[in-house]
Order: C-alpha cells, then sequence, then structure tokens
C-alpha cells in the first residue's frame, strides 16, 4: 500500500493540478446550476458548458474575461425574467464566481497544453528540463546553447569551459531504482551548486556537465571544487530498503573538462573532447581528467 501511494504522489505534478481545480470547478458550478429553477437550471447548465468549451482554445486571461462575458450574461438574464431575487442571490452569485472560476482555470489548463506542444515542436529547446528539474537542460538542449555559447566567445576572444561527470555505480547491489536515486543525488549537486551564469545539463543516464561561460580551465576547476567536495559527502535514499547510503560508497564520479581552442572549433566537437576526457579519466582511474580535457 505505501509502494502504491508513493507511486501516486510521484506521478502528481504541478501540471494536475489546475486540470484538477478546473474540473472541480466545472463540477461544482454545474451542480450550481442545476440548483436554479427550471427552465433556467439549463440556461446555467449550457453557460458553464460553453465556458468550459471556448476556454480551451483561450489562455488564462481569455479564460478570466470570457468567465466574467458568460457570467455576465447570466445576470442580465435573470435580471430580465425578474429572477434576481434576495431569496435566490447566494446561489446566483456562487454561479456567477464559479462560471469566472472555471473559465480561467481551463484557459490556464488550455496555456499548459499549448506551451508543451510548442516545446515539443521546437524538438526540446534550451527551458526543456531533464530530470524534472528546473536546472539541468537535455543534452540536446545544451549542445544548441553551447553553439551560441561558442560563438560568442569566438566574436568576443573569451574562454568557454565544458565540464562533464560521468557517474559509476560501483555497488552491484544497487537495483534500478536506488541507481536512479544516486544519479539525482549527483543531479541535485550540479544544478544547485554551481554558478548562476553555468547551464548544467543532463544525459541520462550516468552523465551530467555544464557549460561555463567566460572560464578558462583553471577557473573551471575551481568552479567544479565544491560541487566535487559536495558530493564527497552526499547521500541519497533507497526507498526499497527504507535507508540512506552514501554516494561515495556506491558510485564513482569521472570528470573531464575542455575548454575552446582551435581543435574545438564547433560545439558538438568541444563537448565530446569534455566527454572523452571523463572517459579517459574512468579507464585511468585518475582524481582529475587527464590532460586533453583540462586543456583542450
Amino acid at each position: 500500500m505505501r509502494r502504491r501511494m508513493r507511486k501516486l504522489m510521484s506521478a502528481w505534478t504541478e501540471q494536475h493540478v489546475p486540470v484538477a481545480l478546473a474540473l472541480v470547478a466545472a463540477s461544482l458550478t454545474g451542480a450550481v446550476a442545476m440548483a436554479v429553477a427550471a427552465p433556467y437550471s439549463l440556461y446555467g447548465v449550457a453557460a458553464v458548458v460553453v465556458t468550459a468549451v471556448c476556454a480551451l482554445f483561450l489562455d488564462a486571461f481569455g479564460g478570466l474575461v470570457l468567465g466574467f462575458a458568460t457570467a455576465a450574461a447570466v445576470v442580465l438574464a435573470l435580471r430580465l425574467s425578474d429572477r434576481w431575487t434576495t431569496a435566490s442571490f447566494v446561489t446566483d452569485l456562487a454561479l456567477v464566481l464559479g462560471l469566472v472560476a472555471s473559465g480561467w482555470l481551463t484557459g490556464m489548463v488550455s496555456a499548459g497544453i499549448h506551451a508543451r506542444r510548442v516545446g515539443e515542436d521546437d524538438g526540446g529547446g534550451t527551458a526543456r528540463p531533464a530530470y524534472g528539474s528546473l536546472g539541468l537542460v537535455t543534452a540536446e538542449a545544451a549542445e544548441a546553447r553551447l553553439d551560441e555559447e561558442v560563438m560568442r566567445a569566438r566574436s568576443h576572444d573569451r574562454p568557454l569551459s565544458v565540464v562533464v561527470i560521468r557517474v559509476t555505480t560501483t555497488d552491484p547491489g544497487l537495483d534500478v531504482n536506488a541507481r536512479s536515486s544516486a544519479q539525482r543525488a549527483v543531479a541535485r549537486l550540479v544544478e544547485s551548486m554551481l554558478r548562476d551564469t553555468d547551464v548544467p545539463f543532463a544525459s541520462p543516464p550516468d552523465e551530467f556537465g555544464a557549460i561555463l561561460p567566460e572560464t578558462d580551465g583553471a577557473t573551471a576547476w575551481e568552479a567544479l571544487g565544491p560541487v566535487l567536495d559536495a558530493a564527497a559527502r552526499a547521500a541519497f535514499t533507497v526507498r526499497e530498503q527504507d535507508e540512506r547510503r552514501n554516494l561515495v560508497d556506491c558510485a564513482e564520479l569521472h570528470v573531464g573538462l575542455a575548454t575552446l581552442s582551435d581543435r574545438t572549433g564547433e560545439a558538438a566537437t568541444l563537448l565530446e573532447a569534455a566527454r572523452r576526457s571523463a572517459r579517459a579519466e574512468e579507464a585511468g582511474g585518475a582524481h582529475r581528467s587527464s590532460a586533453e580535457g583540462s586543456a583542450a
């Protein structure tokens, strides 16, 4: 039962909240409309349906305006039919407020759906997060951003570095969920401890990195130092066993660094140089990356 509840809560995200609120608002408003005397109850239900359906083609502001418009139409109809009385004031007011709320919330849902579709059509732009976070972008988005940073660095004759961190699990007893928890522990460090100007990214399942604008090799190592120090003290939770594990007991971090030079003229070349440096460190077991990675 506890595992099912955890899965349910993990599936519930901020994207579901507006949908749930819109459904609740529309349902309650429809129930209030049914409480109005016939035939005006049918008019009220029709107003709720029209507001909800039309707001699906608008954004939050458009839905709010539509809600006010349908509410005004309902009030006008009640006034003209002498149904706007003291006895029915509470019900009528609830209907009006429900129409406004339904239009606004449905418009918010519509805007969220449209934004996600635009993001998918754009192929996952730089605002698309990885690992469900706000800080880590996908590897594809990072490469697109790196293209821009390379052009900017060359045009202004400024340094540029890219760091890649490979996470190698050393404990064969970790299952898939535990390995994912270890990866997320590293992801939190990368996205929270680098500088505000850096662009952290993830390349699942076992690679993280960052674009370091206006940063040479020596400065890049200084910026990366706090992340590696924190990783030595980091821990993660193995939920199935309900225990905390130290990251250093279960995994190794292999770091590769590449800086912009004549040999790394393109974003893909620079990123591959950093990855090659991380793989070389993993193969050699060195504490820091190879000379190629730190001075490429």
